[in-house]
């Protein structure tokens, strides 16, 4: 058995371990400089429920906002979640299982070829076992553009992504992501359950799929339940309660009439900013795109991101 790096080693550079369609790695820079001013995880709490691919709860490893990884912490320092049960079983897994998940990983049976993604696409395992997790780690890093997209079934559909030199198993960057996530409480569950413990001061950065951006478009079916208009109003109400308990919160949505017509009729305030996102059917062109963050509390006046004048 090989060694984890120790506490004292975990990167600065952590990155997401998974391809996510939407991620937030560009978008890194200005998501912090609209952290709270005087937010630490010292003595504030983090929770990512809608956990996806994670860039910004790793981001939090480089020590920006407070030591990430400290004994005299107190465990509930930072809280993922998700209500997609295939997803957390890959965060648990790397977690607790990191061993045992490489040996997988690194084994003929998830050789790298067509052929071989079709079949283990096709295949089914308990959805809370090892194998699942490394089923979906290969399918994740083979997979068109970073997708996740189920069918009326529950079944994964995404087509094979002809990747150039794609990478199945990034051992050291799997093993920091373990160490990391040893500290972190991970939930499965809705957007309330992983949210219910936070408290005055604490940071909430929701990232719920995205509203559809034309009437042609569908809401993502992300899990075997879709997430639907309703869901974003039953979001809203919950970030209502929570800032009402003095919880600070960060929305980021599509930017849309029916997304500012949700989320602008709270105690959100709008904003806008730019990202490269892929286009259509292919995963190389990509174009700006308008997106909407909403932010609970007030931010750094000299944030590249523009207030929306469209209020409620």
């Amino acid at each position: 058995m090989l060694p984890s790096p120790s506490l004292d080693n975990v990167s600065t550079g952590l990155r997401p371990f998974l391809r996510w369609a939407g991620g937030k790695r560009q978008l890194l820079d200005r998501l912090h400089t609209i952290f709270p001013k005087d937010f630490n995880l010292c003595k504030n709490s983090f929770y990512e429920p809608f956990i996806g691919g994670g860039a910004l709860t790793f981001s939090l490893a480089s020590g920006q906002f407070g030591p990430a990884r400290s004994a005299y912490l107190r465990r509930n320092q930072i809280v993922i979640g998700d209500q997609n049960h295939e997803l957390v079983n890959v965060y648990t897994s790397i977690r607790d299982e990191i061993d045992e998940l490489i040996k997988l990983l690194k084994s003929s049976k998830f050789k790298i070829d067509e052929k071989t993604y079709y079949k283990i696409r096709n295949s089914k395992y308990d959805p809370k076992s090892i194998e699942a997790a490394a089923r979906f780690i290969y399918l994740n890093r083979l997979c068109f553009n970073g997708l996740y997209r189920v069918n009326s079934q529950g079944k994964f559909n995404v087509p094979y992504g002809r990747i150039t030199s794609p990478t199945i198993c990034d051992e050291p960057l799997l093993r920091s992501a373990s160490n990391f996530l040893n500290s972190v409480d991970i939930i499965k569950g809705s957007f309330e359950d992983t949210t219910s413990s936070a408290s005055v001061g604490d940071l909430v950065y929701f990232d719920p799929p995205y509203i559809p951006t034309s009437p042609t478009a569908s809401f993502t079916r992300y899990s075997s339940e879709d997430f639907t208009e309703y869901d974003h109003h039953e979001l809203m109400d919950c970030i209502d309660n929570l800032t009402n308990r003095g919880v600070n919160v960060i929305l980021s949505n599509s930017f849309t009439e029916k997304t500012c017509e949700i989320y602008g009729s709270g105690g959100l305030t709008l904003y806008s900013l730019s990202a490269n996102r892929s286009i259509a059917a292919s995963g190389i062109s990509r174009q700006k795109t308008s997106e909407i963050l909403g932010v609970s509390f007030p931010i750094n006046p000299n944030s590249e991101i523009r207030r929306l004048q469209f209020q409620r």
